[in-house]
């Protein structure tokens, strides 16, 4: 005479063919089926001294896979969460990457821009603009050095940033074109 629980094992694969049509039912995908009833049938073997004698297997291992099947679907949403996470980390790299290259892409033409503008400055213009805005110089200081009058690097200055001013714009203008 079989032992109970050999006889709960038996029927149990006996039933393989039932629960894999209702785990497909359930999923709609052949593979995903095939492994929540190997699972079920992991945990059959696992918890057959479980089984109330005198109930259904077919029933029972239904009721097994439905929890498996649950089980699968939280990790699918767990997989897809982080997934989603991942996807939205590597855009957000993605496009910080794309952020700080247009930046520094700009401010290389600025400068580009600027030095062209620099360069088409009267040589005088250029080394008061110079002395006061890199030398941190003083209108007083520059005029001693350049024997002029305090006024006259001050209305010097005034023109200078004006002509940069209106370059730096023209320039800004023709390459957004």
């Amino acid at each position: 005479m079989d032992n109970l629980d050999d006889v709960v094992i038996r029927d149990a694969f006996a039933v393989q063919p039932e629960l894999m049509a209702y785990a497909l039912a359930l999923l709609g995908d052949y593979n995903e089926a095939q492994d929540v009833v190997q699972e079920t049938m992991l945990v059959v073997v696992r918890k057959h001294d479980q089984f109330e004698p005198g109930t259904s297997v077919l029933a029972w291992c239904r009721a097994i896979l439905r929890i498996e099947v649950q089980r699968l679907y939280r990790r699918k949403k767990q997989e897809r969460s982080l997934n989603e996470r991942l996807l939205a980390d590597a855009i957000d790299g993605a496009f910080e990457r794309f952020q700080k290259d247009s930046e520094a892409e700009i401010r290389y033409r600025q400068r580009e821009i600027l030095q062209a503008c620099l360069d088409r400055q009267p040589e005088k213009s250029a080394d008061i603009l110079f002395q006061r805005i890199v030398g941190n110089s003083s209108y007083l200081q520059i005029s001693e050095r350049l024997g002029m009058s305090v006024e006259g690097v001050r209305k010097s200055l005034f023109r200078s940033r004006r002509r940069l001013k209106e370059c730096v714009q023209l320039r800004h203008q023709e390459t957004a074109r």
